[in-house]
């Protein structure tokens, strides 16, 4: 009977779940739908629910839990037995009561970079906060892995509020691809009014002030960029 009901609703159109929220109460709901479901539910409409908060308090709650080794507690879930989609959204759940502010993120961590997991939630962060107009990444090895900079790339595309954008010391240059993803996000971007890139080693490849320079043709809404530290003269 219960799969039943589970299966019921899962299939009902998304408003009309949000309707059954509010007649129902939380613990009803969660004893009905599947965990990752739930935590989808509570990413979605930052609805924090009770049982949620209860089970995971001791996480929410310990200040050496840090975005950054986000990856390390998706793995845990995983051990745990939870599945890959439950393990994510609670991750992603925990991420946004870390963050607080809507306004401001910055992440300052040199291993960050190493899971391309942890782009993914900041990818996810991103395009949730909806008011965030300063995003500092200064630091975070992101271009070790091309694949963490396309997640941050397709985020900085659909987000309209980002002013102020810091991706120096991320060691962007020496892969040509980290630039051509960037530079298609900054063509699209309408937004992203002050740009660092400094210390990135941009010198390292030829290409990567191509790209940027023909994003910049196109895009109107960066006044100031900061290329510091590139050695863009000597190559």
């Amino acid at each position: 009977m219960k799969s039943s009901k589970v299966n019921k609703f899962i299939s009902l159109n998304f408003n009309l779940k949000k309707e059954i929220f509010s007649f129902f109460q939380a613990k009803d709901i969660i004893n009905l739908i599947p965990i990752n479901e739930t935590f989808k539910y509570a990413v979605e409409n930052m609805k924090f629910y009770k049982q949620i908060h209860e089970r995971f308090i001791w996480l929410i709650s310990n200040s050496e839990l840090k975005f950054s080794n986000m990856d390390q507690l998706n793995n845990l879930f995983l051990e745990k037995g939870e599945s890959e989609s439950a393990a994510f959204y609670i991750c992603l759940y925990l991420s946004l009561r870390k963050i607080k502010n809507d306004f401001r993120i910055t992440i300052n961590d040199s291993t960050f970079g190493e899971n391309e997991l942890n782009s993914k939630f900041l990818k996810n962060i991103i395009l949730y906060k909806n008011s965030l107009t300063s995003l500092n990444l200064e630091g975070n090895n992101i271009g070790i892995n091309e694949n963490n900079v396309i997640y941050v790339s397709d985020a900085l595309k659909i987000s309209k509020s980002i002013k102020y954008l810091h991706f120096g010391n991320n060691v962007l240059g020496e892969n040509e691809k980290n630039m051509q993803y960037l530079s298609e996000a900054f063509k699209t971007s309408n937004s992203i009014q002050e740009l660092i890139l400094h210390y990135n080693n941009l010198h390292e490849n030829e290409n990567n002030m191509l790209y940027l320079s023909e994003a910049l043709k196109i895009n109107y809404s960066i006044q100031m960029i900061n290329l510091e530290g590139n050695k863009l003269g000597l190559k």
